[in-house]
């Protein structure tokens, strides 16, 4: 009889975030989103003057790149 094996290893989903400078608001709600996820204390804000540039320049070891609405 054949079996199968099946190794799954979970790890938190790493997100990067990016905000304007003086946006206290985004980095409130940042902060309630992130504590709220497995792994969250460890994501960057990063503060930029040019969103939509370095937006699409997702850093490396990040899986996803996040924008607060009404940026």
């Amino acid at each position: 009889m054949d079996t199968l094996r099946v190794d799954i290893c979970y790890r938190p989903l790493r997100l990067a975030w990016v905000i304007r400078r003086d946006d206290f608001e985004s980095l409130r709600r940042i902060f309630r989103v992130s504590h709220t996820l497995w792994g969250g204390r460890s994501n960057p804000v990063i503060v930029s003057t040019n969103l939509p540039l370095l937006a699409l320049q997702s850093p490396k070891n990040r899986d996803f790149v996040g924008v607060p609405d009404g940026i």
